[in-house]
């Protein structure tokens, strides 16, 4: 079991920055997971290709409803700081609720296009994620965060 994405794992964690994470609204499937989330038309009007340094620069970017926010976001310095912008910017009004009845909250769909794209857009992430085979992965934490983690 992987309880802590720290050391050789940290790879694991959204605060692990990275050469680039590649969201290309005119690839057919990322255009399909936008779509799906409702923020293609967002993530399509201004750049061709949009370059994240960290998963949680992408996440943060997912919620917003302004593509001058996910610029500030894109541009973040850090993870943390991406995350504390993403805590200001205007965010989606759906961001709790399902996208279809039964379905997970928009926030969950959106986690798994940030950890889709963070391991397609890099061998190195994929192959280690792939080494990892057969383990399950906890990312345990002390700064209380229970949505996403365990305590």
């Amino acid at each position: 079991m992987i309880y802590q994405f720290k050391e050789e794992n940290y790879f694991l964690s959204n605060f692990f920055t990275m050469s680039s994470i590649i969201v290309n609204p005119q690839n057919m499937v990322t255009r399909r997971l936008l779509e799906n989330l409702g923020c293609y038309k967002l993530f399509s009007e201004t750049l061709p290709n949009y370059v994240f340094p960290s998963g949680e620069h992408l996440f943060q970017a997912l919620k917003c409803t302004k593509v001058e926010d996910i610029l500030a976001i894109k541009a973040a310095n850090s993870p943390g700081e991406a995350k504390r912008i993403g805590r200001r910017v205007a965010m989606r009004n759906d961001w709790h609720n399902p996208i279809k009845p039964g379905e997970e909250e928009v926030r969950v769909n959106a986690m798994y296009i940030t950890e889709l794209l963070k391991y397609v857009s890099s061998d190195a992430l994929n192959k280690a994620l792939l080494n990892t085979k057969g383990e399950t992965l906890i990312e345990g934490n002390t700064h209380g965060d229970v949505y996403w983690r365990v305590s």
